[in-house]
C-alpha cells in the first residue's frame, strides 16, 4: 500500500494548517445556521449589487475599528474658497479657473483620503466576527456567481 503524504504546507506549517481546517468548519456553520434564519430571495432578489453592499459595509466597519477614516472634502473645498477669496484674482484669469477646476475635483472625488485615527475597541461585533462574516459573504458571492445559490 503507497505511502499517504501530507501536504509541504501542512508538514511545514501545522498550526496554521490546522487553524485554517477550524475556520472552515466554523465559517460553514455560520453559513448554515444564517442561511436558515433567511430564504435564498435576500441573496437571489439584490445579486452582486446586495452582495457588493454587504461586503462595503463589513469593510467599512474594519477601516472604523482599525481608526481608518474616510474624511469628508467638505473642509477642504471650504479652505479652498477661502484661499481664492483671498487671493484677489480676476476671475477671467487662467489661475483662477485652475483653482476652480481643483475645486471642482475635490466636490467630486470619492474621499478615498484615509486617515489614521486609532485603533477603536468594539462594542457589539468583534473583529475575528467581522472577518468571519466578510470571508462567509465572499464564499456565497462565489457561490452565486457560479450560479448555485438558492440550488
Amino acid at each position: 500500500m503507497p505511502k499517504i503524504v501530507e501536504h509541504i504546507t501542512k508538514q511545514r506549517f501545522p498550526q496554521q494548517v490546522e487553524c485554517f481546517e477550524a475556520i472552515q468548519a466554523e465559517k460553514l456553520k455560520t453559513f448554515l445556521d444564517k442561511n436558515a434564519d433567511y430564504s435564498p430571495a435576500n441573496i437571489l432578489y439584490t445579486g452582486e449589487i446586495g452582495l457588493l453592499t454587504r461586503l462595503w459595509d463589513k469593510f467599512a466597519r474594519l477601516f472604523s475599528l482599525y481608526g481608518l477614516e474616510f474624511p469628508s472634502n467638505t473642509q477642504a473645498i471650504k479652505e479652498l474658497e477661502e484661499a481664492i477669496s483671498l487671493l484677489d484674482i480676476d476671475q477671467d484669469s487662467e489661475v483662477f479657473w485652475k483653482l476652480q477646476g481643483v475645486k471642482s475635483k475635490l466636490e467630486n472625488a470619492t474621499g478615498f483620503n484615509m486617515k489614521l485615527f486609532g485603533q477603536k475597541i468594539p462594542k457589539n461585533e468583534s473583529i475575528d466576527d467581522t472577518l468571519k462574516d466578510a470571508s462567509v459573504y465572499l464564499d456565497i458571492f462565489y457561490i452565486f456567481r457560479q450560479g448555485k445559490w438558492g440550488r
